[in-house]
């Protein structure tokens, strides 16, 4: 989770979708950053709100008048990518995490297992991807998703959309998994049947994917005007001051 007073913004990290990428591009201008797990890096919008609460009221801002985004991931890549993480060796040889670990776990397992919602099995407890960008009412609060096929090309649009200079680093996808098993290796039966458990987070993705979110200058740019327009109704405009 990224939280910029400065910039306007707030990041949400989704899990397995290159929040580290992310990150590692706009960390610099956040007076809020959680870049490890267990601190909250991959806290819901709705708890990152709460937690932010205080800093956003010295600042005089509401939540809503932030640019407010994330990433979305095709819900059977995610699925791949969950399963290649927790079959990592330094998932089985932690002894925190040896419970998640996939070690010895057919991917076709793993799917059954996740899908069902039934099994106790904890490396089968991996949420779902719409669930973290709900507000409090459980309705989608977000202004932009990045769908993470292009990631490069949307980071640039808002780098650029929120006045923000690029750290001249190649945006490509940080912290990834070795590869064991392929989307492209998942029979068909099981794609289908992880797409429609997951068909809210599919419904995202493909909005995403469609340009449905609009245009991330666009937004900012009607976002800055509504703060400026509540500040100066309400007396509270900032007063330029002149050198000397």
């Amino acid at each position: 989770m990224l939280l910029s007073l400065q910039k306007r913004f707030l990041f949400v990290a989704n899990t397995k979708c290159a929040s580290t990428t992310v990150e590692l591009e706009l960390k610099r201008w956040c007076e809020v950053a959680l870049p490890r797990a267990k601190l909250g890096k991959h806290m819901p919008y709705r708890a990152a709100v709460r937690t932010c609460k205080p800093l956003l009221r010295l600042a005089g801002l509401q939540p809503e008048q932030l640019f407010r985004f994330g990433v979305v991931r095709d819900p059977l890549d995610w699925v791949v990518s969950w399963y290649n993480y927790l079959a990592r060796p330094e998932v089985a040889s932690n002894a925190q995490r040896r419970a998640m670990s996939t070690v010895g776990v057919s991917f076709a397992d793993f799917a059954a297992a996740v899908v069902s919602g039934t099994e106790l099995k904890p490396w089968a407890k991996i949420g779902a991807q719409h669930r973290v960008f709900m507000d409090q009412n459980g309705e989608f609060a977000l202004d932009y998703l990045i769908p993470a096929p292009r990631l490069e090309p949307d980071l640039l649009a808002i780098c650029a959309a929120l006045g923000i200079k690029r750290t001249g680093r190649s945006i490509a996808e940080s912290n990834a998994s070795t590869r064991i098993v392929s989307p492209g290796d998942v029979p068909e039966k099981i794609a289908v049947a992880l797409r429609q458990h997951f068909a809210s987070d599919l419904a995202l993705y493909d909005r995403a994917m469609a340009g449905g979110f609009g245009k991330p200058g666009v937004i900012v740019q009607r976002k800055r005007r509504a703060v400026a327009d509540a500040r100066e109704s309400s007396g509270t405009r900032p007063v330029r001051r002149k050198p000397g």
